[in-house]
């Protein structure tokens, strides 16, 4: 009786070790989608002069407006905690939406960020583009939040690949509401939530990719 159980034991557990991280891995590697799709990055001048868009990356999104300076601190928090553990990837980036005529702020934010870490800060985007324009992008996130005065906001957003807000949806069971965008202000806040966001962003894409690797594969073995 007692090595039926024992065989049972080594045989049934890892089973259910494996279905249950099975069913966790479907459920982790994904982000709710908010809203479906934001406005595309058109007629905006980069601080040097790149084409860029959102399509093909996991992007995060910060309003500056004509406020850079104030906003430093949060930008040395995002540039601790989300920057550093993700400009590795080809597919990550950093796009700061801010007014024409900050270009001077902004490369020096950038030269400080860069002697703050001594790492490369080439995913670290500007734009700059009008108030009207800034305005027309920042409602296209259809949030509950706002720009202030200075078209800025210490929130961050969280863009995927195929133009949609990504963050998390509220829980009936609970009193939180829905996270469009993501505080900045502080380490612990980004510590609690952002952090693990866009892990499981990335994770999702890089689970896909695997998927559709495996399909490849499995389609070109029947040739």
């Amino acid at each position: 009786m007692r090595k039926a159980f024992i065989i049972i034991v080594l045989f049934a557990l890892p089973v259910t070790i494996y279905i249950i991280f099975g069913t966790a891995v479907h459920h982790f590697v994904h982000l709710p989608v908010l809203t479906e799709e934001v406005d595309p990055i058109e007629n905006y001048r980069s601080l040097e002069d790149q084409d860029l868009q959102f399509e093909d990356f996991v992007t995060v999104l910060c309003f500056y407006g004509n406020d850079i300076a104030k906003l430093k601190g949060n930008a040395y928090n995002l540039h601790e905690k989300i920057y550093k553990e993700n400009y590795i990837y080809k597919d990550f980036q950093m796009i700061i939406v801010a007014e024409d005529g900050s270009q001077e702020e902004a490369q020096n934010l950038l030269d400080e960020l860069h002697d703050f870490t001594g790492i490369n800060v080439s995913k670290w985007k500007f734009l700059f583009t009008s108030p009207e324009k800034i305005q027309k992008l920042f409602n296209s996130l259809e949030t509950d939040l706002s720009l202030n005065e200075n078209l800025a906001t210490p929130y961050a957003f969280v863009i995927d690949k195929e133009l949609g807000l990504r963050g998390r949806k509220k829980n009936a069971k609970d009193t939180d509401r829905t996270l469009y965008g993501y505080e900045t202000s502080t380490i612990a806040a980004l510590n609690n939530t952002m952090v693990d966001d866009i892990n499981v962003l990335l994770a999702e894409y890089r689970f896909k990719m695997k998927r559709e690797e495996e399909s490849f594969l499995k389609f070109d073995k029947k040739q």
